[in-house]
Formats: C-alpha cells, structure tokens, sequence
C-alpha cells in the first residue's frame, strides 16, 4: 500500500490513548475527524449555552429583584399615600372644628359688645371708648380639600382665632370695669308697672283744667306694697320732707339718684348701702297724693330724667 494513502487514511483519525493504571493494559480508540468536531462542537455549544443560561439566570433574578424593590416602593409610595390622605383629613376635621370654634366665639363677642355697647349708650354711663378692634369681623376663610387649601385654612383660622380671643378678652376687661356701674344702674321698676302716670305735662290730678309738668312717674298701688331699689347705691336720704311725705333718696353713683316718694313706712335709714330689688320702703299715700302710689324720680347730675330712659325692659 502507497505510504502517501496510508498517511491520509490516517490523518481522518484521531487516536485518543487510555491508561486506566500502571498494570492495567494501555487502550487505544480511534475517532473520526468528523465525530471528534461535532463533540467539540457540541461541548463547545453546551458550554456556551450554559453561559447563556446562566446569565439570563441572573439577569431574571436581577430583574426580579429590582422588580420587588420597585413593588416594595410601591407599596411604600401607597402606605405613605395612605397615611399623608388621612393625615389631610384630620387636619381637615380639625379646620372644620376650628371654624365651629371661631364662628361660636364672634357670637359671643357679638352678644358681649352688644350689651356693653347697649351699657354705654345709657344716660348716666361712664365715658368708655372702644377700641376700633371690636368692631373687626374675620376674614372669609377660604375652603378646599388639597393641601395647599387645606394648610392655608388652618393658618388664617389661627390667626383670627387668635385675633377674636384677644378682641373678646379686651372686651371682657371692660365688661369688668362696667360692673360696678351695671348693678348700681336704676334700670328696673320699684313696682310692678300698671297704669302709669308718665312723665311730661299732664292735667292737674287734683281737678281743674290746669296742667303741670310731672319730673317723675307715679305708679298705683295698694298700700303697704313693697317699694325695691331700681338698682344698687347707698341711702342718702330716708324720712319725710314735704309734699313727697315719707321719701327715700339712693346715691347711685355716676350723679344717678333716685326718688321714691308717698310711702307710708320707710325700712331702711341713711347711709344703708342697698342692691337692687331689696325692700326700701313701703307704699302710701304720704305728702300731697291722691291715692296710693309710688313717685318714682330719676335726677342725672341733679337734673330730672323721664326714669323709662333708665328702665330696661325684659
């Protein structure tokens, strides 16, 4: 056989050589050419397969990981939501009960300069001014559910709140300081009010068609009704003196005094202080009257007054 065909016959083999141990007989295996590349080819496809496989592995679990931190902070972003939605809702609850709070408190101040301002404009009453704060109403608080809304609402209820509270305890300090001159004020009726002589001129009760100006109101009653002071003051006089008969002055302060006059029996003496509604005397018919009755007078700085610009009416 040609050695050059030999050579090539060989060459389409490869011998692969296996030594198990020193005494065990050494093997020998021929592999075509063409079986060992596809081995190869294979290995080498398995190996980069594996590659492949083992690199999308770890990009999945790279994905699934970047997944579920992005589902956590979801779930964060939801719960802090969550939270920040009921956070917005208590302050919206307390915005609501701030509202409520400062809407009760310009009504009280409303009744409460109301009533002093109904004080000061009696005759007689201390010469308070204002300040021009009382007569202040709060802004129009805006309204809304967003934040923006809901934060500019709390600040402006906070502010006029504060503002209210500062008005009503100025005007606290001054109802205060109109104490005094309030329970000392004639503003009641000595008694019950039933066909009353009114204060003016009017014709002479003793007959005739003359007339005469009357510095007082005259109230009947029976005798021995109770005669009240119209307010707290200290008797200043208290026995009998002309044409009143048995009289009893009160020095209310602030020039108020009042007169009540015809009574049949005097209960208190000079220099008793009084409150208003307690007995002073009781009703006759004492001086120059007709009848029973009471001559009810109110002098302001020695000058006489229709006593109904006194009287408060309930």
């Amino acid at each position: 056989m040609d050695n050059s065909k030999v050579r090539h016959k060989q060459s389409k083999h490869f011998t692969v050589m296996l030594i198990p141990d020193s005494s065990s007989k050494v093997r020998s295996l021929r592999i075509p050419r063409w079986i060992f590349y596809v081995l190869m080819s294979l290995v080498f496809t398995f190996v980069v397969l594996i590659g492949i496989s083992r690199h999308q592995a770890e990009a999945l679990k790279r994905t699934q990981s970047e997944k579920g931190m992005l589902l956590n902070q979801k779930i964060g972003l939801e719960n802090e939501k969550g939270h920040l939605e009921g956070k917005l809702e208590q302050f919206g609850d307390k915005a609501d009960e701030l509202q409520s709070q400062l809407e009760e408190l310009e009504r009280m101040k409303d009744d409460l300069y109301g009533s002093i301002d109904g004080v000061l404009s009696r005759p007689g009453a201390p010469a308070i001014m204002l300040q021009a704060r009382v007569l202040v109403k709060s802004e129009q608080i805006p309204t809304g559910t967003g934040e923006d809304a809901v934060e500019a609402r709390l600040a402006m209820l906070s502010q006029s709140l504060k503002s209210s509270l500062e008005t009503y305890a100025y005007l606290r300090e001054v109802s205060q300081e109109l104490r005094p001159f309030i329970d000392a004020y004639p503003q009641d009726w000595p008694v019950p009010p039933k066909n009353v002589s009114e204060y003016g001129v009017r014709g002479n009760p003793f007959g005739g068609t003359s007339m005469e100006f009357h510095n007082a109101v005259d109230i009947p009653v029976n005798s021995g009704t109770r005669v009240k002071a119209t307010g707290g003051g200290v008797v200043e006089f208290a026995g009998w003196r002309g044409n009143y008969g048995y009289l009893v002055i009160l020095n209310h302060g602030y020039g108020i005094q009042t007169y009540y006059a015809h009574n049949s029996r005097l209960l208190v003496q000079v220099g008793d202080e009084v409150s208003r509604g307690d007995a002073i005397a009781q009703a006759g018919s004492t001086g120059r009257s007709t009848g029973p009755h009471v001559h009810y007078e109110v002098r302001l700085n020695g000058v006489e007054q229709n006593p109904r610009d006194f009287i408060i009416e309930e």
